[in-house]
């Protein structure tokens, strides 16, 4: 993880991880089964919202409110239809 990314609170805005090159590292076949996101701290206050949606080697959770000056940790857990499990991470700081 390098780098933040920035949204305001008032923001529900779709955060896309990218696991395109790391599928094809592995397998080029393998595909994403399933998809998970999960923010840190769990204060109440910012949620993942509308669920989150996986095509083409992109998972995309949405992640709207959060306090400001708080920076969250955004996680993305696939689980592939080869039977791996790979994770993801993005800091957010909400402004």
């Amino acid at each position: 993880m390098s780098g933040f990314y920035t949204k305001e609170a008032d923001e529900a805005l779709d955060f896309p991880f990218d696991w395109t090159a790391s599928l094809a590292e592995s397998d080029p076949d393998d595909t994403i089964s399933s998809a998970s996101a999960a923010v840190v701290p769990a204060d109440g206050n910012i949620a993942i919202v509308n669920g989150t949606t996986h095509a083409a080697g992109i998972h995309t959770p949405e992640l709207t409110g959060g306090v400001v000056g708080t920076i969250y940790i955004l996680r993305s857990t696939i689980i592939t239809a080869q039977g791996r499990t790979d994770v993801q991470e993005k800091a957010v700081l909400v402004i």
